[in-house]
């Protein structure tokens, strides 16, 4: 239901905001666009879409390619964070699928393969729609 999901057409239909976007530069998995959140130091970015949930909604799984680059040097501490998670409508927190940190962090432009069982999150939400956000948040210093 996402539409796209690889940010292969740019942009639309994702809402960046702060430190974030969907660009066509240096790291992309697949093609030539891909979506950053959080490239500064001190720095607050999310990027979302309204994700309609079928009625008759089975299963469902949320599937992504994440590369989390940090300057954070330290491998206990988790100073720069990505949640991925869902909201309703009117902005009201319904859960978290995973949340990132420095401490996943790789060589840039190296991609894993992220997969979650979402249908007891959205199966309360069945005939609406939901805001999948993807939103990270990054300390003041490297």
């Amino acid at each position: 239901m996402i539409v796209n999901g690889g940010f292969e057409a740019g942009q639309t239909p994702w809402a960046p905001v702060g430190y974030a976007d969907v660009v066509e530069l240096s790291y992309p998995h697949s093609g030539d666009w891909y979506a950053y959140l959080g490239d500064t130091n001190d720095a607050v970015g999310a990027i979302s879409q309204f994700v309609p949930i079928p009625a008759n909604t089975i299963s469902a799984q949320l599937e992504f390619y994440l590369n989390v680059s940090s300057y954070e040097q330290t491998t206990t501490t988790p100073f720069d964070e990505m949640k991925v998670d869902f909201a309703t409508g009117s902005d009201e927190y319904v859960d978290t699928v995973e949340t990132f940190s420095n401490l996943d962090k790789r060589a840039a432009g190296s991609y894993l393969p992220k997969s979650y069982d979402i249908t007891s999150m959205i199966s309360p939400y069945k005939g609406e729609s939901l805001f999948l956000i993807f939103a990270a948040t990054t300390d003041y210093a490297d």
